[in-house]
């Protein structure tokens, strides 16, 4: 079904979506930092802590990260990214959560009723 929100030659990559997906996810974040965050899983580190002084080396650091999860991830699968990442010696918590945002409805769909 052509997409009715979008003219041109992205109106048929649009409509077909669901089948070029593995091209989009690759070629979609080459177009903008904008399109990268909108199909994929983004990581934001918001708090370090460390050592108490510039010329201390740290015995323990912490790292405050924010993981906006992409609609095709669960959080159990974004958090096991990051420990993959990460490697074994360090600590993941996880001190909050949430489910993905998902898709917003088009068109006719009921939910806009």
């Amino acid at each position: 079904m052509p997409s009715p929100y979008v003219a041109g030659p992205l109106r048929a990559v649009f409509a077909s979506a669901r089948f070029l997906r593995p091209v989009l996810v690759r070629l979609l974040p080459r177009f903008s930092p904008e399109m990268a965050a909108a199909v994929r899983t983004t990581v934001s580190v918001t708090m370090l802590e460390g050592s108490s002084n510039p010329n201390v080396l740290a015995t323990k650091a912490t790292a405050i990260v924010n993981l906006s999860v992409a609609v095709d991830w669960t959080v159990g699968e974004a958090v096991q990214h990051v420990r993959d990442i990460v490697g074994a010696s360090v600590k993941v918590h996880v001190l909050d959560q949430s489910v993905p945002t998902p898709v917003s409805p088009t068109g006719h769909d009921e939910r806009w009723l």
